[in-house]
């Protein structure tokens, strides 16, 4: 025989070659997609160990804190737009003033749980031996200080700390339904509801804990220091008692649920209750009589899944119960949008074993149980042995544990977190995956009609990268995720929707899914600021995907349905611009168009809505400083007797003058565009839209849409407005010498002088403006009105309806300001206008400055490498990092805790020598 393949078929040849091919995929897959990471067998045992491991958090104001790699330091990394770049990534630097302290304090003991308060300001850190932290973020988010160490008992096994809860602050916490489209556009659903006690009634920081030895904690920071309440859980005769794992929620009446778990087993539950006690004088903290009430409301003796899954061998249950250990224990809450839900306990049950093959078999199993409340029932026979004859119905309650059905899961579980206000959870596992998961704990479906968005998670955003992990972190909305593993290596990645250029469709919905979250974020508004940094990044990660005209099509979209749920357009009409100024919600939404419009050109890198957007914060920040400094506490203008003015303290009349200086440029770069634009169309051309573009696209295009937008007008007008009330100071006794103030009020009266056109022109032509386009604006409906100055201020564009105005304004008012100008208008040419420019040549034409930055909130150049630096998140602007004196105004100061654009700070590497 020639050939041995002629004793088979060529059918059996094939089936052979099929099934090999299927064996060598097989052990392929199984070499790869279940090769668990390095590290996971020692992450296992310390989740079974501790329900305290935390290694990683991300904070709501955006910090994310990790544990280092030898436990004993922690550091701090934010997302940040990196503006050389024209992309998102890591800030990677955390100050040097939390390790001189970690290493001083913190010698022999490694550091076990970290986790954020719910504002994310307060950091609670706790090491091994139960000893706590308080760490609080100082101006920047890479800059913590230990500001309390806390829990004073023996450091021993017995006081470590298995569970611990931030008591949340009384805040209003939004919830999203979805939107639905409805005559083409776009409704928005979200329910809004005050987050469940237990409070603190000073309004201020505070957290329970559990150790080991079944004892409960509440530190609460009082009137002026942190106090300590301490309470017993349970009584410890063997370490089979110790506990292992705790875990708290908020309960009916504002009281705490909480849900143990010990080395034997055995699950109890308990209602904890806090009687809070106020001082009867102020500042009178020296007698504690805070007090911690602990009720046990029910026990389960076998805390273990029950394996009754179809594909569970049932000889072998035994032994699979056996291996199976808790890693995860969770209370659920009462859900926000279902009274009629009950609490719900959530145990993770997780498993590792070797296989013949030499890889490692992983799984883990979600077991529940409902908490009830029953009436408990009496077999009739017992009713004859009493002669007292009381009815079952009358008995009290009793709280039982109903079991629900397990969820086996062929992965590993290392990460479990609440989203979107518990109605949501994030399973996160150790191949890098992490699913969205609704309290029946069913994977979330995926919003098909093209007339309804939800969440990201339900529009099939997933995580655009998946790499093995022992820790997982969610951004405050869930839509980035950073992990690392033994290396600590912070890594992100971002929920995404891949599709394709043709896919246009996909963009509207999309769009309203970022508007409903960020709209959501909005209404949760809580004390401080509420960053939606990780919406922005993925929004632009997204938009990447799209040709330019989509993505600006997509920015638009998105700030218009912004501001029209934020109604801010009948709070523009309001003749009360002190209400405009303080409307905090626009201020957030300008942040936002500033940010949406990034761009990844190497010359621009932002759009001329953003630059628009960002003008517009400028003036709100100098309007509110000029208000504050020199209007006095009886709420008048400053007048020759006026001695109660902040102006008059030497750092206040400094950061005045700066600012003040940079709306003289500004006023003047307005005046010198519309100044150009009427040399180019006379005062007899008809204006034309394509004309206009042609002519006057840049740098004069934007100027005139900070004249006709409402807001903008209004905003302009209430700074030179501010101008106006400074002349007035230089008459007042600190401003003559021999006054300490007098050259410092002599810098403010040459930096007034600066401005080549009198500010009174500008104001002038602003009421003209007004004039106009309330004649205009007579013949539209409030729709098409809203419409009009949706265009202006969301996509930077005049609408034609407009123009006559324009026209009259140009050969008008800013006609005769040129005519009074006269030779000043030659002086224009001469100016210096990049702190202040709009346009997009002027960006390329600036000369570089590499050894200046501009501070963007004093608006004063600084030297670079002379002083100190914070750089903002989401624009990349500088600031000098001034730390506030006690003598400082608290306005001032929180006019520097944030950058002008809304974005928040770091603190920038030093060089070295400095």
């Amino acid at each position: 025989m020639e050939d041995l393949d002629d004793l088979f078929t060529d059918q059996l040849h094939d089936q052979l070659d099929e099934q090999l091919n299927d064996q060598i995929n097989a052990q392929l897959e199984m070499s790869t997609a279940q090769a668990p990471p390095p590290g996971l067998a020692e992450r296992l045992d310390e989740l079974r160990l501790n329900g305290c491991s935390q290694k990683i958090a991300w904070s709501r104001m955006g910090a994310i804190a990790y544990i280092t790699s030898d436990s004993r330091d922690v550091k701090i990394c934010c997302l940040q737009f990196k503006e050389n770049k024209g992309s998102w990534g890591m800030s990677e630097y955390t100050d040097r003033n939390f390790r001189e302290f970690t290493s001083r304090f913190y010698r022999g003991y490694d550091f076990t749980h970290i986790t954020w308060n719910p504002h994310g300001t307060d950091l609670l850190i706790i090491d091994s031996s139960g000893r706590i932290a308080v760490a609080i973020v100082f101006i920047a988010l890479n800059r913590l200080i230990i500001a309390k160490v806390l829990n004073g008992d023996p450091e021993d096994n017995l006081n470590a700390v298995v569970g611990s809860k931030w008591l949340d602050m009384k805040r209003r916490i939004s919830f999203p339904h979805g939107a639905e489209k409805v005559e083409g556009v776009w409704k928005y659903n979200c329910s809004q509801y005050e987050a469940k006690g237990p409070w603190s009634p000073f309004q201020k920081s505070a957290f329970v804990i559990v150790t080991r030895g079944a004892s409960i904690k509440l530190f609460y920071h009082g009137m002026n220091d942190w106090s300590e309440v301490k309470a017993e859980v349970d009584g410890i005769s063997s370490s089979e008692d110790m506990l292992t794992h705790a875990d708290f929620c908020s309960d009916k009446d504002d009281h705490l649920l909480l849900a143990v778990h010990n080395a034997s087993r055995v699950l109890k539950l308990y209602n904890i209750r806090i009687d809070w006690q106020m001082p009867t004088k102020a500042g009178d903290s020296s007698v504690n009589s805070t007090t911690l009430s602990v009720y046990h409301i029910t026990t389960l003796d076998v805390c273990r899944p029950s394996l009754n899954l179809p594909n569970f061998n049932s000889v072998s249950v035994q032994g699979q119960q056996e291996d199976l250990e808790l890693s995860h224990l969770k209370l659920l809450p009462h859900p926000p949008d279902d009274a009629s839900a009950v609490p719900v306990v959530l145990g993770i049950f997780s498993r590792m074993s070797a296989m013949d093959t030499g890889v490692s078999s992983v799984e883990s199993l979600l077991s529940r149980w409902e908490l009830r409340e029953e009436k408990p029932m009496i077999d009739p026979i017992f009713m004859t042995l009493s002669t007292k004859k009381t009815p079952s119905t009358e008995l009290k309650e009793e709280h039982v544990l109903n079991k629900i059905d397990d969820i086996r899961v062929e992965r590993l579980l290392v990460f479990l977190e609440q989203i979107h206000s518990g109605s949501n959870f994030a399973f996160g596992y150790s191949d890098g995956d992490i699913e969205f998961r609704d309290r029946s704990m069913s994977i979330q479906p995926v919003e098909d009609r093209p007339d309804r968005a939800s969440t990201l998670m339900g529009m099939g955003f997933t995580f655009d990268r998946l790499e093995p992990s022992l820790h997982m972190a969610l951004s405050p909305h869930g839509c980035v995720k950073t992990t690392f593993g033994k290396v600590r290596e912070c890594k992100i990645s971002y929920l995404n929707l891949p599709v394709g250029l043709a896919a246009l469709d996909t963009l509207d919905k999309v769009t309203a899914s970022f508007v409903l979250q960020h709209t959501v974020s909005e209404m949760s508004f809580n004390m401080g600021n509420n960053p939606t940094d990780d919406l922005l990044m993925t929004m632009w990660h997204f938009g990447q995907q799209y040709l330019a005209p989509q993505r600006r099509e997509m920015e638009i979209n998105f700030m218009k349905d912004l501001y029209r749920t934020l109604n801010f357009l009948d709070k523009c009409a309001d003749p009360n611009t002190d209400r405009l100024l303080r409307f905090v919600p626009l201020g957030r939404a300008l942040s936002m168009q500033g940010a949406v419009g990034s761009q990844s050109e190497p010359t621009t890198r932002w759009s001329l809505t953003s630059k628009v957007a960002f003008t517009l914060q400028s003036l709100r920040l100098i309007a509110l400083s000029l208000s504050f400094a020199i209007i006095p506490k009886s709420g008048q203008a400053a007048t020759g007797g006026s001695a109660d003015l902040d102006i008059n303290r030497p750092e206040t009349l400094s950061y005045i003058t700066t600012q003040v200086g940079w709306m003289i440029t500004l006023v003047d770069y307005i005046l010198d565009q519309l100044f150009e634009v009427n040399r180019l169309f006379g005062t007899s051309d008809q204006l034309d839209v394509n004309i206009l573009l042609d002519k006057a696209s840049e740098p004069y295009y934007p100027c005139l849409i900070l004249i006709l937008c409402t807001v903008t007008r209004n905003y302009i007008r209430y700074s030179c407005k501010g101008l106006r009330n400074i002349p007035p100071l230089f008459q007042l006794p600190a401003a003559i010498p021999p006054s300490p103030l007098a050259p410092l009020y002599a810098i403010l009266s040459t930096t007034i002088r600066g401005c080549v056109i009198p500010p009174s022109d500008l104001e002038a032509v602003l009421e003209a403006t007004d004039q106009q386009l309330q004649e205009v604006y007579g013949t539209l409906s409030e729709a098409q009105r809203q419409d009009v100055e949706m265009q202006l201020l969301a996509a930077g564009e005049i609408p034609p309806v407009l123009l006559p105005a324009l026209q009259k304004i140009l050969s008008g008012v800013v006609e005769g300001a040129r005519q009074r100008a006269g030779d000043s208008e030659a002086e224009l040419a001469f100016k210096d206008w990049s702190a202040v420019s709009l346009s997009k040549e002027s960006e390329e034409k600036k000369p570089s400055k590499k050894d200046r930055v501009f501070d963007g909130v004093r608006k004063a150049e600084m030297k670079k490498g002379k002083v100190r630096t914070r750089v903002c998140l989401r624009c990349g602007g500088h600031m000098e990092d001034l730390i506030p004196s006690r003598n400082q105004k608290g306005w001032m100061w929180n006019m520097m805790r944030t950058c002008y654009c809304g974005g928040h700070w770091v603190v920038e590497k030093p060089k070295e020598g400095a």
